[in-house]
């Protein structure tokens, strides 16, 4: 790449002198954060010639952001050549593509073009602009392939470019990865981590996310999970074998013949099976159909029948394939790891314990069958995604062992890998954190809503603002003392958090499971229903069981109804699932009738469900107006 011929005149010595000082400044400090009084400071020269030269510091700002723009288009545009081998032509775009993105020039817009985008997405608006057009040679190149017959005609070159061009600069620009460790819903993912992707992709981040609370039963409840399994309690003496485990035994061939086709009907991928499984002679029982004898029926007939009745054949199935998953939990517990639970892994390690030794204790310890697929799963994630910062978001004590399980695979294999903890465990229970063995797994530990913090860490990894400019964080200091970290800024507002994006996990493959028959307690393991917050915090903020003092309780955040519709049309779109779990700690009313009516208005139907509190604001009228936006199709 070429570049400019210094200056001659003193003028134009004193401009570009006044550039590359803002461009230092802009780097470290952000927008907000230069003044031109810093920019005049470091190119040495008065602050009456900075403005002489750029009025204000926006225009300054895009003076830099035209004179990296030009040193970086100086790159040429290849044309295609049908003399030349198609995938020899391909590789030379890809290799030029490389050296744009590795070109210092290039490098610097960016840096201080997604520094911008993430502090102030409308500014830069204009900005992402420009940047799609400096990709035009590639769309170009693929129309003149298309045009001469060596690539299929009908396929839209642009989307074609971005595609490629994703996968190119998605091992460029530090993306991130966000995973929800087991064990939180295997029925749902939890939300934390659609909310974060939606989030960081809105300012110019590329983020993905997987759920490996998911990836790891699925792996387990398979034939080749389960005969690792098999192999386990063969190493058992028969006295140390619990009653599941025996039955388990006991029925292994009918087992290994059932689970993926078990599997397959929670995911609603063969409901035929029903009939089969509700007969009660497919599926091997183990002690937790024990449960169905208290039901009984005076007749002498069906004990389940007051639940399901004579049609409910489906959910009768669905109550009877989750006792099926429930004996193999308890093998899996009893045989395996002591600590297994599909809500409450090792939750005793995290919950309420004075120390961090039980914790580190465990993560010293050879690691079980179920550690070994996490891990495994963990470095699949990994090679798949090629992250530069790794976000384990821990909601409950019992994620807490998984998400240090994963932190040391990465760690392990991938040192160079940031590590980032929070979520609601966090949040709660790690507000006085001082015990720096954490930080052997995690580089960073953030507090409360992750946006702001996340995006000062994002920055400070680039190279864009100092350690000491981190925001609600915990480190590691020099000395390997605990150190927390939090420079004043206004968090996020919840309008503009953007819309959470579910893009990449395998909603597919979310188990449907009816282990309470309650029909109100259901709905938390029942279906896949897509999880949404109305508002942030509480607008009560009165209850005395709650700590009021925390964030997510106390900064009460609304947006308006469109918005909120908006996101809900959003996600429709891109689930195809219209029912929704709204999320808020009590769901706010007057932020729920704005939303009814508005989603009536636009002829929005949707299914939801959620906390509220029993209040005289809940009116017989405004409950008829909630209802009435359900979705009745």
């Amino acid at each position: 790449m070429t570049e400019a011929a210094p200056p001659t005149r003193l003028t134009d010595r004193k401009r570009d002198a006044i550039v590359q000082a803002a461009i230092a400044e802009f780097r470290e400090h952000g927008f907000n954060g230069t003044s031109m009084d810093r920019v005049a400071a470091a190119a040495e020269v008065s602050k009456r010639t900075v403005y002489n030269h750029f009025p204000s510091k926006d225009e300054l700002f895009e003076a830099i952001l035209a004179q990296l723009w030009e040193r970086s288009h100086a790159q040429a545009d290849m044309p295609y050549d049908a003399a030349q081998p198609l995938r020899a032509q391909l590789l030379r775009v890809l290799e030029q593509k490389m050296v744009l993105l590795n070109d210092a020039s290039f490098i610097d817009l960016s840096r201080v073009a997604m520094a911008e985008l993430m502090h102030a997405p409308e500014r830069a608006r204009a900005l992402a602009a420009r940047l799609s057009e400096k990709e035009e040679g590639l769309p170009r190149w693929i129309r003149a392939a298309q045009k001469a017959g060596a690539l299929r005609a009908g396929v839209d070159a642009q989307y074609a470019a971005n595609q490629l061009h994703g996968m190119v600069k998605s091992f460029a620009f530090w993306p991130q990865l966000a995973m929800g460790p087991p064990m939180t819903q295997i029925n749902t993912p939890y939300p934390s981590t659609a909310y974060l992707t939606g989030f960081l992709r809105s300012r110019g981040v590329a983020a993905v996310q997987e759920d490996l609370a998911l990836a790891l039963v699925l792996r387990l409840l398979s034939p080749e999970g389960l005969r690792g399994v098999a192999e386990r309690i063969e190493a058992l003496p028969e006295k140390q074998r619990s009653p599941s485990v025996q039955a388990f035994a006991a029925q292994q061939g009918r087992y290994l013949a059932t689970i993926a086709p078990a599997i397959a009907f929670l995911q609603g991928r063969d409901s035929t099976l029903a009939h089969r499984i509700a007969g009660r002679h497919y599926l091997p029982e183990g002690p937790r159909f024990a449960s169905l004898d208290v039901y009984v029926d005076d007749e002498g007939g069906d004990p389940l029948g007051w639940a399901f009745g004579a049609l409910g054949l489906h959910d009768r199935a669905k109550h009877v394939a989750t006792l099926y998953l429930n004996d193999l939990a308890d093998v899996l517990r009893d045989a395996v790891d002591e600590r297994f639970e599909f809500v409450r892994y090792a939750e005793s390690l995290a919950g309420s314990q004075p120390t961090f030794d039980p914790l580190a204790d465990a993560l010293a310890a050879k690691p079980t069958l179920v550690d070994e697929m996490l891990q495994a799963l963990t470095h699949e994630a990994v090679e798949r995604h090629a992250p530069d910062v790794v976000l384990l978001s821990v909601p409950f004590p019992g994620s807490v062992y998984a998400a240090f399980r994963i932190a040391q695979a990465i760690k392990a294999r991938h040192p160079h890998i940031a590590t980032v903890l929070g979520g609601g465990f966090v949040n709660t229970e790690l507000r006085e954190l001082a015990e720096p063995r954490v930080f052997d797994h995690f580089d960073y530990v953030t507090l409360d809503a992750g946006e702001r913090p996340l995006l000062a860490l994002l920055e400070h990894l680039q190279g864009q603002r100092g350690r000491q400019r981190l925001v609600r964080t915990f480190i590691r200091d020099d000395a390997g003392q605990v150190q927390y970290v939090n420079m004043m800024e206004a968090d996020v507002a919840f309008a503009e958090v953007g819309t959470p994006t579910w893009d990449g996990l395998p909603l597919g493959d979310y188990l449907s499971l009816l282990d309470m028959l309650n029909p109100m307690h259901r709905l938390w393991s029942d279906g896949r229903w897509n999880k949404l917050t109305v508002a942030h915090g509480c607008y009560w903020k009165k209850c005395s069981f709650c700590d009021i003092s925390l964030d997510y309780i106390s900064r009460y955040e609304g947006a308006s109804a469109q918005v909120l519709a908006d996101r809900i049309a959003s996600i429709v779109a891109e689930t195809g699932q219209t029912g929704f779990h709204f999320v808020d700690e009590a769901a706010p009313p007057k932020a729920l009738k704005a939303l009814a009516t508005e989603l009536i208005a636009r002829d929005a139907g949707i299914s939801w469900w959620g906390n509220v509190r029993f209040e005289k604001t809940f009116t017989p009228e405004l409950a008829e107006l909630l209802a009435d936006f359900i979705n009745e199709d």
